[in-house]
C-alpha cells in the first residue's frame, strides 16, 4: 500500500516528505526484524541466532522490535516515494519518526537535499560583453629582462655572484642557438604566459557574472563536498612540501574548522560554478568523446594506481566537459567580437 505523504519545499534545495505508513507495512517485517535483532543475543544454553522466538522477544523488548520494524518499513517505502513523487536526491535522507505505537500508523518526516532547480541567465550575452572588454597583450623589454634576471639569479655561484649572460651560458639552458635566439624565445614564452593569464581572467569574469545573475539555492551537502575537496587538496600540497598538515596548522594557529569557515564562500562559488557548467553542457549538448575520456582516464591511472577507475573516469568526464563549455563560451564571445569589428569597418 502506498504511504500518504505531503511534499514541502524547504530553503537551500531541501525537500521535506511528511506522511504515515499503515501498521500493516510494519507488521510484514516483524519476523525479519526479530531475526536480525536476535542474531547477536547472548543467552546461556543457546547458540547465537538459535534462541527461541519467545525468549528472544523477552530479551529484545517490544519497543526495540517496533523501532526495527519501523526502520525496515521506511527503508522499503522511501525509494517508492521518491520515484512516485519524482524527487531526485543528491545525498542520503534524514529520517525522523514522529509517531510510533504498536498497532497504529507510523508517522514520519524525511528531509532530503535535491539538485537545485534554477534558470540560467543569458550566458552567451554575458560572455560576449566580457570578451568585448579587450585587454591588449604587450611584451615589454622589462618583461624579458625580469625573466632573464630570474634565470641568472638561479645560476649564482658559491660566492653569490651572478654569471654573465653569454652565448655559452644560454646554450646550457636549453635549445638556444645564440643570445638573439634566447631573447626571442623568452619573449615568446612571456607572451604565451600573458595570453594564458588573460584567458583565465576572462573565464573567471564570465563565471562570476553568470553566478551573480543565477539564483541558486545551494544544498549544504554540495558546499560540504567542495570544502572536503579543498581540505584534501590543501593537505596534499602541504605534504608535497615535506610538512605535516597538523603541524603546519598548529604553527599557524589554525584548525581544519577555521579553514572550512574561511573557505566557505569559495566552496559555494565552486559548487555553483559546477552546477552552471553542467546545465550549459546539457543545454548546448557539449560532451567529450568517449575515446578522449578513456585515454585521459588511462593516463591518470598510471599516476594513481590505487584510485577507483570508475571515479577517475567520472572526474575526467567532468573536467573535459567543463573545458568544452568554457571553450564554447569563449568561442561565442570571440565570434561576436569579430562581427562587431567587421560592422565597425563597414561603417568606416
Amino acid at each position: 500500500m502506498n504511504p500518504t505523504v505531503k511534499i514541502k519545499k524547504l530553503p537551500h534545495s531541501v525537500i521535506e516528505i511528511e506522511g504515515e505508513l499503515p501498521f500493516s507495512d510494519l507488521e510484514v517485517h516483524r519476523e525479519r526484524a526479530l531475526k536480525k535483532l536476535g542474531e547477536n543475543l547472548n543467552l546461556a544454553g543457546f547458540r547465537k541466532g538459535h534462541i527461541p522466538e519467545k525468549m528472544a522477544l523477552e530479551k529484545i523488548g517490544e519497543v526495540n522490535l517496533l523501532n526495527e520494524m519501523a526502520e525496515m518499513a521506511l527503508g522499503n517505502a522511501y525509494p517508492k516515494i521518491i520515484i512516485d513523487k519524482e524527487i531526485d536526491p543528491i545525498a542520503h535522507p534524514q529520517i525522523t519518526i514522529t509517531k510510533i505505537a504498536m498497532g497504529n500508523p507510523l508517522g514520519f518526516k524525511i528531509k532530503v537535499p535535491v539538485m537545485p532547480n534554477f534558470e540560467l541567465p543569458d550566458y552567451k550575452k554575458i560572455s560576449e560583453e566580457i570578451a568585448s572588454r579587450e585587454e591588449k597583450i604587450e611584451v615589454k623589454k622589462e618583461d624579458i629582462d625580469n625573466v632573464i634576471n630570474q634565470v641568472l639569479d638561479s645560476k649564482k655561484g658559491e660566492d653569490g655572484k651572478r654569471p654573465e649572460l653569454t652565448e655559452e651560458l644560454v646554450k646550457t639552458l636549453g635549445d638556444f642557438k645564440d643570445l638573439k635566439d634566447f631573447n626571442q624565445k623568452v619573449g615568446v614564452g612571456v607572451k604565451k604566459e600573458k595570453e594564458f593569464r588573460v584567458k583565465e581572467k576572462v573565464r573567471i569574469q564570465i563565471m562570476e557574472e553568470i553566478i551573480s545573475k543565477s539564483k541558486i539555492e545551494l544544498p549544504e551537502v554540495i558546499i560540504e563536498s567542495e570544502l572536503d575537496k579543498m581540505i584534501a587538496s590543501f593537505k596534499g600540497d602541504i605534504k608535497r612540501m615535506g610538512l605535516e598538515p597538523d603541524e603546519y596548522l598548529k604553527n599557524n594557529n589554525k584548525t581544519i574548522e577555521d579553514l572550512r569557515k574561511e573557505w566557505r564562500g569559495e566552496a559555494e562559488k565552486k559548487g555553483k560554478s559546477q552546477l552552471i557548467l553542467n546545465k550549459i553542457a546539457i543545454e548546448e549538448k557539449l560532451y567529450p568523446k568517449k575515446d578522449d575520456v578513456e585515454k585521459e582516464a588511462e593516463h591518470l591511472m598510471t599516476h594513481h594506481k590505487d584510485a577507483d577507475p570508475n571515479r577517475i573516469k567520472v572526474y575526467v568526464e567532468m573536467v573535459l566537459t567543463n573545458e568544452k563549455v568554457m571553450q564554447f563560451l569563449e568561442k561565442g564571445a570571440q565570434e561576436t567580437g569579430e562581427k562587431e569589428i567587421e560592422n565597425k569597418d563597414k561603417k568606416e
